[in-house]
């Protein structure tokens, strides 16, 4: 049976599969409902290459069994239980605990680097489901964003123990192939020298790092450079992390004797929890210190519910995730001619601006070398290479997905984007020099009152940013800038605003942290705008704390547009959000994505129609 028809089947005369959540590495993991219980649960179903011959498929079998067995020995709410374990059609499927939630990863993509506080309590419970794990002999051997989920009410959950180990227990894995992730690999294991629990402390501090950086500690753009740098290179030096940058230099010391334990980290982890705000500038050591080390991310964990939000916890507090970019690159299309809503969030958000620079750690700064202090490193390197040549093949046989290019069912409920990856060139951090500045204004139009001008929450149906067809755009007023994508779209936004960009999306941010215009792009647009738009809410609704509807409905905009306008309930107040999926070609649509407190709301128009009329798409 293919897995496309496996929706709606009874699975073991028990389990009814409602709905794909998303596709990993070996297989789809399922929304199904539990018709003896009478509860809702997730199934995985493994699904392994029919290529691969018998000894082979009977390995990958057993591992899948050993992955059930060591799940199934944990119990602690920071780690996904697992419930049971069938067999059908010549594969095995695990029944798991349904987490309503969205993943790291998927945050990342919608939200961009997250503040340090925020990842400092996140990475504080993961380290809570390694310390559960590890005295109990469970290696995890695959931590990295897609495997953390984020669910309601502040809970972190650890997920996806699909490579997990026993300790003592002989390996089930051909010899010489590489498991894991190769982001978030530790150089022990890229070097086969073995694995213990350091060295999913390793695999912790790159996650903890992409979460805060935006971007893996040693990206290279590939497998092999990647292992490569992670074994011979420094981290990239952090510039967003802060205080959190002492314990992510502590978790990633190539060296697992150097290595932090669960006890230093944490102590560490909560120190920059517990940090106050005005610390939160970047921490830039000049050079990068001559201990740490970094990876690249992989794959897609236990996936479920849509949207759940970041919601802080008591101390110590989880701080609002910044509106920013994303980690690894966007997702395939679920919905082409639409932007995914950001998870709800708070109605300000920390900046990092401004504040002072943290010192680096104590460990001492790397002197320059000389070419002939190289030879050594040229060295390692090429060993190194030789290990990972020998198992890259294996690896790429039955890896996980990257995060990077995560792959979904159409139609799957998730909490990631649904915009595709543009085809154009993504480029890198726009400058200065993409923006042709209009002088700056003290009128209305330089920037919105940052405090509310209500205190009665707009619910009546707006439509600020209804243009004629193809606007052209060509006036940029006083207090804007032109911005100049790389891949081609052009628009006018305030001129003191942050630009970030992550693969094809690009955020822009009012400085003072109180209105959020994120832009998307697909070259696979949607038939149907209105529909796409109807079909997600349904999906996402229920990730947001009341939920409230302003309306969705077509635009006159370019070839075909339809707005999504909507608020939700955050600490303070309420978040007011429009969302409009714009067609302009049969190969090209846009998401623009505009968010604001909800007292700002009216505030915030006269802005928001000077960006939509100037908006032009690619040629």
């Amino acid at each position: 049976m293919r897995t496309e028809e496996s929706e709606g089947r009874l699975l073991a005369g028990r389990y009814r599969l409602l709905g794909s959540l998303g596709r990993g590495g070996m297989g789809v993991v399922w929304h199904a409902h539990d018709e003896v219980l009478h509860r809702e649960v997730a199934v995985k179903e493994i699904l392994l290459p029919p290529e691969l011959p018998d000894e082979e498929r009977k390995m990958l079998r057993r591992r899948t069994l050993r992955e059930a067995r060591s799940a199934a020995r944990l119990s602690h709410p920071n780690v996904v239980a697992v419930y049971d374990v069938v067999e059908e059609e010549g594969r095995p499927w695990i029944v798991m605990e349904f987490v309503k939630s969205r993943t790291l990863a998927d945050a990342l993509r919608q939200e961009g680097p997250l503040p340090f506080r925020l990842v400092a309590e996140i990475g504080l419970q993961v380290l809570d489901a390694l310390e559960a794990a590890h005295p109990a002999g469970v290696l995890h051997r695959d931590v990295k964003p897609s495997n953390v989920l984020l669910a309601e009410g502040g809970r972190v959950v650890l997920t996806d123990f699909g490579i997990a180990t026993l300790e003592g227990d002989p390996s089930l894995t051909q010899s010489g192939t590489l498991v894991g992730s190769p982001a978030y690999i530790a150089p022990e294991r890229v070097q086969a020298r073995g694995a213990g629990p350091e060295s999913d402390l390793w695999s912790l501090g790159a996650t903890l790092y992409t979460a805060v950086e935006g971007r893996p500690p040693h990206d290279r753009g590939g497998v092999l450079p990647t292992l490569t740098a992670a074994v011979t290179e420094a981290p990239d030096p952090p510039k967003l992390a802060g205080p959190l940058w002492p314990a992510l230099e502590a978790l990633l010391r190539k060296n697992p004797a150097e290595r932090a334990d669960a006890r230093t980290a944490r102590s560490l982890l909560h120190r920059a929890a517990t940090a106050p705000p005005s610390t939160a500038a970047p921490a830039q050591p000049t050079t990068p210190t001559s201990q740490p080390s970094a990876a690249w991310e992989h794959g897609q964990g236990t996936r479920v519910l849509p949207g759940a939000p970041l919601v802080p916890q008591p101390p110590p507090t989880l701080a609002e995730p910044e509106p920013q970019p994303v980690v690894p690159q966007p997702e395939p299309v679920g919905s082409g001619s639409s932007l995914v809503v950001p998870e709800p969030r708070g109605s300000a958000v920390s900046s990092a601006s401004g504040s002072p620079v943290v010192p680096p750690p104590a460990s001492p700064v790397a002197p320059a070398r000389s070419s002939g202090q190289r030879r050594p490193k040229v060295l390692v390197a090429l060993a190194v290479c030789a290990v990972i040549v020998a198992g890259l093949g294996a690896w790429a046989a039955f890896r996980p997905k990257d995060d990077n290019q995560q792959s979904r069912q159409p139609g799957a409920s998730s909490a990631a984007p649904t915009v595709a990856p543009s085809t154009r060139p993504s480029g890198g951090t726009p400058t200065a020099s993409g923006k042709s500045s209009a002088p700056p204004s003290s009128g209305p139009q330089s920037s919105a009152p940052s405090s509310p001008v209500s205190s009665v929450p707009s619910s009546r149906p707006t439509q600020p940013t209804t243009q004629p067809t193809n606007p052209s755009g060509a006036v940029v007023p006083a207090g804007f800038e032109r911005h100049n994508d790389p891949t081609g779209f052009s628009l006018a936004v305030p001129i003191n605003w942050t630009v970030r960009r992550e693969g094809g999306r690009v955020y822009f941010r009012d400085p003072r942290g109180s209105r959020l215009l994120l832009i998307d792009q697909t070259d696979q647009p949607k038939a149907d705008p209105v529909a796409d738009w109807r079909q997600q809410e349904e999906a996402r609704r229920d990730g947001y704390p009341e939920y409230r509807r302003i309306r969705i409905e077509a635009v006159d905009y370019f070839e075909k547009a339809a707005d999504w306008e909507f608020t939700y309930a955050v600490r303070g107040g309420r978040q007011h959000v429009l969302n409009r999926g714009v067609v302009t070609s049969p190969r090209q649509a846009y998401g623009i994505y505009w968010s604001t407190p909800d007292g700002q709301w009216a505030a915030s128009q006269t802005m928001l129609r000077t960006i939509t009329a100037s908006f032009r798409p690619a040629a």
